[in-house]
């Protein structure tokens, strides 16, 4: 999959989510051209620096805020948040981005598809379905231009 500037912005608000909040792992994701896919998983308890990680002495992951934290200050065990609120971070992030970006005509569908994963077993085909979702969309029902990526 070929993402435009768009579609990265979406894909870099999603890493961003694991960095913002430390109670979410992310999993399988992909960018389609109408839609996302991702695995997130919530962590109930779960303590680890949100500031940015020293890299070595000349440069510094993070930005704004980050910046100006110090790494030696103990890390804060923060409370998980639903996934609605996880993922309406993730849409309200992206989107402001995106109207920045020029084009200030795009949104999000209302709500989301969400499915309780239960064992390794599912997980695992949900990655698959994941993956593979590109080679699918031909025959996507929202394909309406049999657009072939």
């Amino acid at each position: 999959m070929c993402v435009n500037r768009f579609g990265t912005i979406v894909w870099w608000q999603w890493k961003w989510l694991e960095r913002q909040y430390s109670f979410v792992r992310l999993h399988e994701f992909i960018v389609m051209p109408n839609h996302v896919h991702g695995v997130v998983e919530i962590c109930r308890s779960s303590v680890r620096p949100t500031v940015g990680m020293i890299i070595d002495a000349t440069s510094t992951v993070g930005r704004g805020l980050d910046l100006s934290l110090r790494l030696d200050e103990p890390a804060v065990e923060q409370k998980p948040l639903s996934l609605s609120n996880i993922i309406g971070a993730l849409k309200t992030t992206s989107s402001k981005l995106i109207h920045e970006h020029g084009l200030p005509s795009f949104r999000w569908q209302r709500s989301f598809y969400d499915v309780i994963i239960r064992d390794p077993r599912a997980l695992y085909g949900i990655q698959q379905y994941i993956r593979e979702n590109p080679l699918k969309w031909w025959r996507d029902r929202n394909n309406e231009e049999g657009i072939f990526i």
